[in-house]
């Protein structure tokens, strides 16, 4: 495998197992709440990452946009557009690679409630964007399918994910992803959140096996009615590489 198919392949192993299901920032286990008729939301997320495996690592920058609009009142249509750069160092070389990743297209539908309890589906696809020869991208289209529990105990609410991915791609990965996260919300005060997140899915590798895990600590700030803020740190592992993040982002609801 050349080194640059070795880069995309650990990067695509990032973004699906950690940056493109982001949900109330910095999650990655998303929440059933929907938008309502005619509302939007868009949020602007910053992810340092660090990756490190046998003789190689990796340092990406990513700034993802994601734009929300409510249908219905259960319905929100979902587009996520990531801009990276990628460094990568392996064997004494170093790359460097900027640009679009793969935009991801997705449906949540919240089709029951009841008593503090929430569930919804969200379907989507992941799509061509990014140049998967410079590690930017998988080089396929990738459909996805997640369901989401929600449930809301003061001062806790708390969310599950159950997914799968049909992960084509030309990165040499595997194909069949499945997904299982968990993550839990306490309200410190009225304006003040704490958040933790953690999670596994099926292993990237062709080679291995292994699930691969994550776990996220952060907090949320809602600085006024329509805008937040967001702080984090999240670590990722597998069974040949490891990998930690810094996470920072901003929510506008109007």
């Amino acid at each position: 495998m050349k080194p640059v198919r070795v880069f995309a392949a650990a990067f695509m192993t990032l973004v699906f197992s950690a940056g493109t299901v982001l949900a109330m920032m910095p999650l990655i286990t998303d929440d059933a709440g929907t938008q309502g008729r005619g509302k939007f939301q868009v949020e602007m997320g910053y992810e340092l990452q660090q990756l490190d495996g046998s003789g190689t690592s990796q340092q990406i920058n990513s700034l993802t946009t994601i734009l929300t609009g409510g249908a219905s009142k259960n319905v929100d249509i979902i587009v996520t557009i990531p801009a990276l750069v990628l460094t990568s160092k392996y064997f004494g070389g170093k790359t460097t690679a900027s640009g679009l990743g793969d935009i991801s297209l997705e449906v949540k539908w919240r089709f029951y409630e009841y008593d503090g309890f929430s569930f919804a589906v969200k379907p989507g696809l992941f799509l061509p964007s990014g140049d998967s020869d410079a590690g930017l991208g998988n080089g396929d289209v990738a459909p996805r399918i997640m369901f989401i529990a929600t449930k809301e105990l003061e001062p806790f609410t708390f969310h599950a994910n159950v997914g799968f991915t049909s992960n084509q791609n030309q990165v040499e990965q595997n194909e069949d992803i499945w997904h299982v996260s968990v993550a839990a919300v306490y309200k410190l005060a009225d304006k003040l959140s704490l958040l933790t997140n953690g999670g596994v899915e099926g292993s990237h590798s062709r080679s291995s096996d292994i699930p691969e895990s994550f776990v996220i600590g952060g907090l949320y700030y809602n600085f006024a009615e329509n805008l937040d803020f967001d702080i984090g740190a999240k670590g990722w592992f597998s069974d040949s590489e490891s990998g930690w993040s810094f996470l920072a982002g901003t929510t506008f609801r109007f």
